[in-house]
């Protein structure tokens, strides 16, 4: 319903600004309402909590949350249908509501529902993060994504229009649409518009943007150093996910990420992975949920927002590389090292334990010694005697739903 979303819009906006006090206030009355409906309706939390001997009445802020089991994605699939809330399921037509399914790198697809409230509710939020980086929701936005866009009754007014970018075309396909239908607005997955940017640095090829967002997979410092040279703008980097839509966002300063924390509660375990409560959608409820990226710490913005930050997301905790020598490294940490090369085109490496790599790149023709490039940008990073493969390949595949993973641990190994 566009007069709800707008309605919601307007209150976000204000959020954003509001004292501390006010806003924690805010967290916890949407938490208690969430947590009530969620014993009364939901049988996977009335069952978990009772048999955990968790007392809901006595969880009044966001800081008592932590006394709820955590819960992971194997439960949700395990407990899917009793994790829908039965009064809903009466009153609610499911197969009309908001459908969003998960990019299933895990191997574990999961589809999540939203109610009708809750859908209008986040889409303004997510609209919010936008706006603060410069996106005027008037202006056609150029967005890559895994399938056409449905249209909504707010397009015919011109209101949040999107320019589709398949995620099937390769980069050079990607490349002549940007420069074809540039309406100075990009969003995009973050690494794709890496390689991109590397093909235009490449051949000297300049699309001025007013505003670049990158989403959905990691970008580095120096990913966005080259985004920003190709497109004269440095980029806003969103933290989001499917199960809860937009987790934290980047704002003028591009200091931190500021999180919607009047839209989901984030706390960071004790490994710094983080764990999540969606605080809107009453359909699915997930509360305490393990995301499972590991998140760097923040003190705080100097834009004088209220909500909290965080610094960055390093990478997903599976992901973190473990050397013999007992350092550890995050994805970010490997893909930072060889990132500024201008001869790299694509790449993705790969720890096989015991300090052992394998890097697949795929150069520009007419690139001469990658291999060697490579292989001394990750030593020089790694600090140690590392045994690094490089091979250059024709392409490195990207996921169903566009994503390349960049860095990532062979998933057989459990050990360094």
């Amino acid at each position: 319903m566009l007069a709800r979303k707008l309605y919601y819009l307007k209150r976000v906006m204000k959020n954003q600004w509001a004292k501390k006090g006010d806003l924690e206030k805010l967290r916890n009355k949407m938490l208690r309402g969430l947590l009530m409906h969620a014993e009364r309706n939901v049988p996977f939390y009335h069952d978990l909590w009772k048999k955990n001997d968790v007392d809901i009445s006595k969880i009044k802020t966001v800081g008592d949350i932590s006394k709820l089991p955590v819960i992971t994605r194997k439960d949700v699939l395990e407990n899917y249908k009793s994790m829908m809330a039965a009064n809903y399921q009466r009153t609610h037509d499911v197969s009309k509501l908001t459908l969003r399914a998960t990019s299933g790198t895990s191997g574990n697809p999961l589809e999540m529902i939203f109610d009708e409230r809750a859908n209008d509710y986040l889409e303004a939020v997510y609209l919010r993060g936008l706006m603060v980086a410069g996106y005027k929701p008037w202006k056609p936005l150029v967005y890559y994504w895994w399938k056409d866009f449905e249209k909504r009754a707010y397009n015919d007014f011109g209101f949040m229009n999107k320019v589709y970018v398949p995620c099937s075309l390769s980069e050079d396909e990607q490349l002549k649409i940007l420069q074809s239908k540039n309406t100075g607005y990009v969003y995009y997955y973050g690494g794709i518009l890496y390689s991109i940017a590397q093909k235009m640095l490449r051949f000297g090829i300049r699309i001025d943007a007013e505003t670049v967002i990158t989403h959905a997979e990691m970008i580095t410092n120096q990913m966005r150093k080259r985004i920003a040279d190709a497109f004269g703008v440095e980029p806003f980097d969103q933290y989001g996910t499917t199960e809860f839509n937009r987790l934290a966002w980047q704002c003028e300063k591009r200091e931190d990420y500021h999180v919607d924390a009047d839209s989901v509660i984030m706390e960071l375990g004790g490994e710094g992975t983080d764990v999540i409560t969606g605080l809107a959608n009453y359909m699915l409820p997930m509360i305490r949920y393990d995301m499972g990226d590991v998140i760097e710490t923040s003190d705080g913005c100097s834009c004088g927002r209220t909500l909290p930050t965080i610094k960055a997301v390093k990478g997903r905790k599976e992901d973190m590389i473990i050397m013999k020598s007992g350092k550890v490294f995050t994805p970010a940490d490997i893909a930072d090292a060889i990132a500024p090369i201008p001869d790299l085109f694509k790449f993705s490496v790969i720890y096989l334990g015991n300090s052992k790599f394998r890097a697949d790149v795929v150069p520009f023709k007419g690139a001469k010694n990658i291999e060697d490039a490579v292989e001394r940008a990750l030593k020089s990073r790694l600090d140690e005697d590392a045994k690094i493969d490089v091979s250059v390949v024709d392409e490195i595949p990207k996921s169903k739903r566009g994503k390349r993973t960049f860095v990532s641990v062979d998933k057989d190994i459990n050990t360094v």
